[in-house]
Parts: structure tokens; C-alpha cells; sequence
């Protein structure tokens, strides 16, 4: 099918930065969070930089791969490796460099199963007549935040802003250790969702993976960021979404009806526990937000 040059939908994601620092700085303090991004290098390897600040479209970061001789992967492995403090307090003696924000890599990792949350705000709740808090996977590759989606006529596509999250140490029922959080764009083709959607069982998720999912359907800002405190910082994250300079949505983190740790808790038990039910690995899950503003 021919898509029109009007039919598509570019998307910029950055960072996560707590309310009270939201006009002060684009980047948490490193006192409170650690922010990580990656670049792939021309031999191939994925360079893992400790982020300090974000100018337009120049970010000064200092190279902990080269540091430590370590390249995994996934950024969070970094935590696996070296104490946290330890991170924390490198960037007063390596030197900054400055890095093109195309450069950088998408935050959600290399994983294409992912665990979505439905319906988890109040206003998005009321907004939908749901009222119950359901999970169902998104299916998905994580793109960079610099992203184009594709669609045609048939398709009517809708976005908003999530806040994702993924544990350094696999999902489990403690809800210990370091999380690793990061913006995600999320679409949905409502039209898909109508058509499939179970009108007398909605928090069945039958239709959402289907509107949701997709190559295109999962850009993601550059920043993975971890918190010392990843409950308190939680709550004081803000998100919005900006098109044309126009504020759509704006939600706060700590507006979720279900938080992170109880979430954690039903993703677990619905993958492995519910007797007849499908099993999902859970990898990690988003957090639906508010739905944008008309």
C-alpha cells in the first residue's frame, strides 16, 4: 500500500528528570540517579557513557567503557559489575566528551517482548470506562528516540508517553536492587483495537497487543536511568507529551493506581502461576500514562 508523506509520525524522547528539577536541568543529578547511554563504535563494540548533561543536541558524558575495559551490551550490566558509589563518583576524574545525540542508542535494550500495563492512571481509567488495572505483552523491537512511524489511511494511530522500567537483575518478587527506568513512545491503532477488542471482557487485553505491537510501535529515549532510591525517584517523575509545541498529555509517575512493586507482583503471577494461562517471559513492563489531550 502507497503511504503518504502525511502519514507519518516523528517521535523525540529524552529524559526522566524529577518535578523539581524538570526547568533546572534535563539530566537527574547524579546524587540522586545515575544516567546511562550507549554508542556503537565502528569495531562493533557498544560503548557505555555515564551521561552529566544534555545541550541541544550535544551530550557531555564520560566513556566507562574505556575506563574499565568492560563493553557489554546492555548498560545495566555496569551495575552487575561495579559498585554503584562507585559510578557515582567516576565522573569527577574522567574526562568529558561531547557526544551527537543521534549517536546514541535506544534505552530499552535488544529485547522484543515486554509487558504493558493497562489503564493504570486514574483519569485514563475514567477516561475509558475501565476500572480495573490489567496486563497484556507488546510485541515490539525498541527503536532510537530520533524515529519515524509508518502508517497508512486504515489506521487510526494514537500516542502517548510511558515510563518503562527494567530491573539490572531480572523481574522478581523482592522488589530490591537497582531498576533501570527510561521514556518510552507508545502507539496504538485504535481502529485494530476496536475491531478486536473484547467488549464484555476488556481487561482480558484480547486486541491491545494487536493495536499496540508492531516494528515501529516501541521508540525509546537514549537515557536508561537508575536510581539509588528508584521508589522515591518514581514518584516524583514528571512525563509529557509535546506536539507542535502543544501540550497533549501530562501525568504524574506517582498518579498510577497500581505501583511498581504490586505490578510486579501480578506480572509474575500471570506469566507463571495462573493455571491455562499464557506465559510471558516478563522482560519489562510499561506504564501507560494519561491519553493525550484534546
Amino acid at each position: 500500500m502507497k503511504v503518504s508523506r502525511k502519514a507519518i509520525i516523528s517521535t523525540l524522547l529524552f529524559s526522566i528528570l524529577p518535578l523539581t528539577n524538570a526547568k533546572a536541568a534535563k539530566i537527574a543529578p547524579i546524587e540522586q540517579a545515575i544516567t546511562l547511554a550507549q554508542v556503537n563504535s565502528e569495531s562493533g563494540q557498544k560503548h557505555t557513557y555515564l551521561v552529566l548533561n544534555h545541550r541541544s543536541d550535544k551530550v557531555g558524558a564520560v566513556n566507562l567503557s574505556e575506563h574499565y575495559n568492560y563493553y557489554p551490551d546492555d548498560a545495566l550490566s555496569f551495575l552487575n559489575q561495579f559498585d554503584y558509589n562507585q559510578l557515582q563518583e567516576i565522573s569527577d576524574a574522567l574526562k568529558v566528551q561531547n557526544l551527537n545525540i543521534n549517536e546514541l542508542l535506544p534505552a530499552g535494550g535488544e529485547r522484543t517482548q515486554h509487558v504493558a500495563a493497562g489503564a493504570n492512571y486514574v483519569e485514563h481509567s475514567e477516561e475509558a470506562d475501565i476500572h480495573e488495572v490489567f496486563l497484556f505483552p507488546k510485541f515490539a523491537t525498541p527503536t532510537p528516540t530520533q524515529s519515524q512511524i509508518r502508517y497508512s489511511s486504515e489506521v487510526l494511530l494514537d500516542y502517548e508517553v510511558e515510563l518503562c522500567m527494567r530491573w539490572v537483575e531480572g523481574l522478581k518478587a523482592d522488589p530490591s536492587g537497582y531498576v533501570g527506568l527510561f521514556v518510552c513512545g507508545d502507539f496504538t491503532d485504535r481502529a485494530e483495537l476496536l475491531r478486536k477488542i473484547d467488549v464484555d471482557n476488556v481487561t482480558s487485553g484480547h486486541g491491545f497487543s494487536d493495536a499496540k505491537s508492531g516494528a515501529t510501535r516501541f521508540p525509546t529515549g537514549p537515557y536508561i536511568v537508575v536510581p539509588k532510591d528508584w521508589s522515591s525517584f518514581v514518584d516524583q517523575i514528571d512525563l509529557e507529551t509535546v506536539v507542535n509545541g502543544i501540550t497533549r498529555q501530562a501525568a504524574l509517575a506517582s498518579e498510577m493506581i497500581v505501583m511498581p512493586d504490586e505490578l510486579m507482583e501480578r506480572i509474575l503471577y500471570q506469566g507463571g502461576c495462573q493455571s491455562g494461562s499464557t506465559k510471558i517471559k516478563p522482560y519489562h513492563y510499561s506504564m501507560p500514562t494519561l491519553n493525550r489531550k484534546a
